[in-house]
C-alpha cells in the first residue's frame, strides 16, 4: 500500500457568514496525482490554499506527512523580477543545496538561469515558479491551474514533469479545468456547492458544462 502523505478531514471554510467549503475531505498517497475540478468561484483556490498550509480553515483537521498544517505555516514561491532564474533558486535554496540539475532539464530552464525573471514568458515563469516550490526535495507539488493561458509547448513541459514526479513517488494536487490534465490524475474530484465529489473525467466535463450553461 503506497504511503498516506496527505489528509484532509472535514474542511470548512466561511467568509463571514458565507460557506465557502464545506465538510471537504480528501487523500493522497505517494505517487498520485490528485484533481479537483471546479467553475470559477467554486473554492478551488481556497481549498488549495488550506491544503498548502497558507490559509486556516474555519474547521476540520489536515495532516501532511505527520505534520499539522493548521499549526504549521506553509510556503509558496513568488518571483523576484529584478534577480535572474539562477538567483531567484538560489534565494529559495537558502542553505540548502542548489537544485539539481535534472530538475532544470526536465522544466527546460537551463538556458535561462541568466535571464532575468521579469523578462520571463508566462510559461518559462510558471516552471520557475514550480522549480522553487520544489526546492528541498519536496514530495508534494500543489498547483492552481498550472498550465491555464498557455501554449500546446509550454503545457507539455509541464504535464511531463508532472508525470515524472509522481512516478518518483511524489505527489501533485491540482485545480484544473483542462481535460488532458485531468485525464493525467489517478483520482479526480469536482468541486460544487461548497462539497468534494470523487468522479471520473466524463462525469466531471458534464457537470462542468452543465454549471456554465
Amino acid at each position: 500500500m503506497s504511503e498516506l502523505m496527505l489528509q484532509a478531514e472535514s474542511i470548512s471554510f466561511h467568509y463571514g457568514s458565507e460557506p465557502v467549503l464545506e465538510n471537504v475531505c480528501l487523500t493522497a498517497s505517494a505517487g498520485e496525482c490528485v484533481g479537483i475540478a471546479g467553475v470559477n468561484g467554486s473554492g478551488k483556490s481556497t481549498l488549495l490554499s488550506i491544503l498548502a498550509g497558507m490559509r486556516r480553515a474555519s474547521g476540520g483537521n489536515l495532516i501532511c506527512m505527520g505534520h499539522d498544517l493548521f499549526r504549521e505555516r506553509g510556503q509558496f514561491a513568488p518571483l523576484l523580477s529584478d534577480l535572474t532564474v539562477s538567483d531567484n533558486l538560489k534565494l529559495w535554496s537558502g542553505s540548502k543545496p542548489d537544485p539539481s540539475l535534472q530538475v532544470l532539464q526536465k522544466l527546460e530552464l537551463v538556458p535561462l538561469l541568466k535571464k532575468r525573471a521579469g523578462k520571463l514568458s508566462g510559461g518559462q515563469k510558471r516552471r520557475l515558479t514550480i522549480a522553487c516550490a520544489l526546492l528541498g526535495d519536496q514530495r508534494i507539488l500543489i498547483m492552481d491551474e498550472p498550465t491555464s493561458a498557455l501554449d500546446v509547448g509550454q503545457k507539455e513541459i509541464i504535464h511531463r514533469y508532472i508525470k515524472d514526479f509522481t512516478a518518483q513517488k511524489g505527489v501533485v494536487i491540482m485545480a484544473t479545468h483542462d481535460i488532458i490534465e485531468m485525464e493525467l490524475c489517478d483520482r479526480l474530484y469536482h468541486l460544487s456547492e461548497h462539497r468534494l465529489t470523487e468522479a471520473d473525467v466524463n462525469q466531471v466535463v458534464y457537470l462542468l458544462r452543465k454549471e456554465n450553461d
